[in-house]
């Protein structure tokens, strides 16, 4: 899978993060086969859908970030368009995470 990602972050903080993020998704190698084909349907190579996203990070400590994540997902024109488990041109999604580094460079700003 390929995804080229536009992205603009912006510092609120010492500790908080927020971006803007543009992201088309493409499938190869029997990416798209395994998870779009279906019976009497086989997923060809190409692309997937865009998504357009929000995100907020948080650093609670040096090794602890929480994170959230709103987006939408076109796949309007998408390779896998004819596929039986294509239902709609848009989806929408939203995360939350948390994020522990286990190792960090001494040289961090």
């Amino acid at each position: 899978m390929i995804e080229p990602e536009i992205s603009y972050l912006v510092k609120l903080d010492s500790r908080m993060r927020t971006g803007l993020y543009l992201t088309p998704k493409f499938g190869f190698d029997g990416y798209n086969q395994l998870y779009y084909s279906a019976p009497g349907f086989t997923a060809g190579d190409g692309y997937i859908g865009t998504e357009i996203a929000a995100k907020l990070a948080y650093d609670l400590n040096d090794r602890v970030r929480l994170g959230g994540k709103i987006g939408v997902i076109s796949v309007a024109g998408a390779e896998n368009r004819d596929s039986p488990l294509y239902r709609t041109d848009w989806a929408f999604t939203a995360r939350i995470s948390m994020t522990y580094a286990i190792f960090q460079s001494d040289d961090r700003d």
